[in-house]
């Protein structure tokens, strides 16, 4: 049994991505549509794991001044998170982490780019696609971003 027929069994999506590792025939999806990120997040030198391992909630972002970053990181400061915001702009290696982020976003990476425990969870898009279905709160209690969550 092949291992896309082997997903499949089991319900999961199969994504081809040649940009990244051209040979996968298929991997399950976890948060994201291009979930190579366990993989991903090793690669490119490990230039993204020292980054987003031991924070809770983390953001790529160009600058303090894009409207999208700024929108996000309000989100999550609005659950009571702290997010880690790391402004391309700024660092001495933004092309290294670009092209890192880039290898698990594909060729239009966007900005921003979250993780939330450690994992790739994508851009913005993403992120409210996770807030509308009610799996944000979710994400951050397990990520030990925020501790409680009162609705009200």
């Amino acid at each position: 049994m092949g291992l896309g027929t082997e997903f499949e069994r089991h319900g999961m999506e199969k994504h081809r991505n040649p940009n990244v590792l051209g040979q996968i025939e298929a991997l399950p999806v976890l948060f994201h549509p291009s979930s190579l990120v366990r993989a991903l997040l090793v690669g490119s030198n490990g230039v993204i794991r020292p980054l987003v391992k031991e924070k809770p909630v983390v953001i790529f972002s160009r600058s303090s001044s894009d409207p999208v970053s700024h929108t996000m990181t309000q989100l999550f400061t609005r659950y009571g998170a702290n997010p880690t915001v790391h402004e391309l702009n700024e660092m001495a290696n933004r092309r290294e982490i670009e092209g890192a982020l880039q290898n698990m976003m594909g060729p239009n990476l966007g900005l921003p780019v979250v993780f939330i425990g450690g994992n790739f969870v994508g851009g913005a898009n993403d992120v409210i696609g996770h807030q509308v279905r009610g799996e944000l709160v979710k994400m951050l209690m397990s990520a030990g971003a925020i501790w409680v969550w009162n609705r009200n």
